[in-house]
């Protein structure tokens, strides 16, 4: 498959501002079954055409913020907004989940600034007047959550907020909160049609429950902070716990233990 369209034709098709949007989420979902879904994957460290089409979609969300929908023709418009929210970042929710690596520093320095300008131009959609209905913020807010973990908080905030951190931060705390919601008022939709709940989401619904409390009763820094204190001043007790994991696990990265 990847004979009938390479990297650099897949960019020429999403950057083309004459293409359909139509035809722009089919492409989209080429790249990411073609590319991505197999054992020939991108090096996605070193490939410039895949950061070439991701700027293309960076731009692409900025084209939506910039968009009024009254001066728009109101087909084509919607065709853009289906393109961004049902394609496009789902793609690069995909993307930070599978292919950034747990150590950004790996990616290039363009790269990193690439994923802290999407941070703001997503964030911009999240904050949008024309997108504040949940089914947008949802997808939205878990993009900026998912690059938010792998360390990017955006560099170009206006000066109003505290800082690109907090404010990105607040967001992806919004976001959470309106996922814990979503995701309760799913389960209860699901025990009314069947009239019960299954063990297995009854179980879930606990646990997210129990980490909910969890988070509010506990300084989860100041815990970490005190297990970190245990490794530091019990040396000998550390070297036998890194000694075990040598032993027990071969799987275990040298360089993590």
């Amino acid at each position: 498959c990847q004979s009938l369209y390479s990297i650099n034709d897949i960019y020429r098709q999403l950057s083309d501002p004459d293409n359909l949007y139509e035809i722009k989420m089919h492409f989209i979902d080429f790249l990411h079954e073609v590319y991505f879904e197999t054992e020939k994957k991108l090096s996605v460290e070193g490939d410039p055409s895949l950061w070439k089409i991701m700027n293309v979609f960076n731009e692409d969300i900025k084209s939506l913020l910039a968009d009024d929908p009254s001066k728009c023709d109101e087909p084509t418009y919607k065709a853009k907004v289906r393109y961004v929210f049902e394609h496009l970042l789902p793609f690069i929710q995909y993307f930070a989940i599978h292919q950034i690596p747990a150590q950004p520093d790996k990616l290039p320095g363009p790269s990193r600034d690439l994923c802290d300008i999407m941070v703001d131009s997503i964030s911009a959609l999240f904050e949008h007047p024309e997108f504040m209905q949940d089914k947008f913020r949802l997808v939205s807010g878990e993009c900026i959550q998912l690059l938010f973990t792998r360390g990017f908080t955006g560099n170009q905030i206006p000066v109003r907020h505290s800082g690109s951190s907090s404010h990105v931060k607040n967001i992806v705390k919004l976001w959470k909160a309106l996922n814990e919601t979503y995701e309760l008022q799913k389960s209860r939709d699901s025990v009314g049609k069947t009239g019960k709940i299954s063990r297995e989401e009854r179980v879930l619904n606990g646990l997210k429950q129990f980490c909910k409390s969890f988070r509010e009763v506990f300084d989860l820094g100041e815990e970490l902070e005190s297990l970190a204190s245990v490794f530091k001043h019990n040396m000998r007790f550390t070297k036998m716990f890194v000694t075990l994991l040598r032993r027990e696990s071969s799987e275990i990265p040298n360089a993590l233990v």
